[in-house]
């Protein structure tokens, strides 16, 4: 017996001490590379989705700027392909700040809601919404619990064409808006 090791019939026994001892745990910086190595490809991954779903034949896809969006406001026109509720306007706007301020507001079908959003070209992170409490027709709940979960999951934003397509981890396919223009 040597060390703690013990020899049974031509096996080796070893101490619990002696089986630990030699496995390394990967050192926290280690742990802080993998985890954003994971994050930079969970981000990538979603905004390497293919363009196969273009809205518009032959149109060219890319990710808006925070200062493109500023002073814009949006009108839902299909809800990740199963469109809206007829004569109900669900929006996203961006206000003339939003570069400075990073805040977002609209119609969620029934209630006006705001909230803060971070926007890189081609990516959106969307903050918690806080909305209005107005009760309305149970289709117009449905959608409008389903469009601010959708906002919250955003996590990919470009223009097509004349649409601004809006990609969330909470829908298999884009929201799709069109450029609203009040006067």
């Amino acid at each position: 017996m040597t060390n703690g090791t013990q020899r049974v019939k031509g096996f080796r026994i070893r101490t619990y001490h002696e089986m630990v001892q030699p496995m390394k745990t990967p050192r926290p910086s280690v742990l802080f590379v993998v985890f954003i190595a994971a994050l930079v490809l969970d981000i990538f991954g979603c905004a390497s989705e293919p363009t196969k779903g273009s809205s518009t034949p032959g149109s060219t896809m890319r990710g808006p700027t925070a200062a493109e969006l500023a002073g814009s406001e949006w009108l839902l026109e299909d809800f990740g392909g199963t469109g809206v509720v007829d004569r109900i306007e669900a929006t996203l706007m961006f206000p003339v700040d939003f570069v400075k301020e990073e805040k977002i507001s609209g119609n969620a079908s029934c209630n006006r809601f705001n909230g803060t959003a971070r926007v890189a070209p081609g990516l959106i992170e969307v903050g918690p919404l806080a909305s209005t409490r107005k009760m309305c027709p149970p289709a117009v709940m449905d959608q409008e619990a389903k469009y601010l979960k959708a906002l919250e999951g955003a996590g990919r934003l470009v223009f097509d064409g004349p649409y601004l397509l809006l990609y969330s981890r909470a829908m298999e396919k884009p929201l799709r808006y069109s450029r609203l223009t009040r006067g």
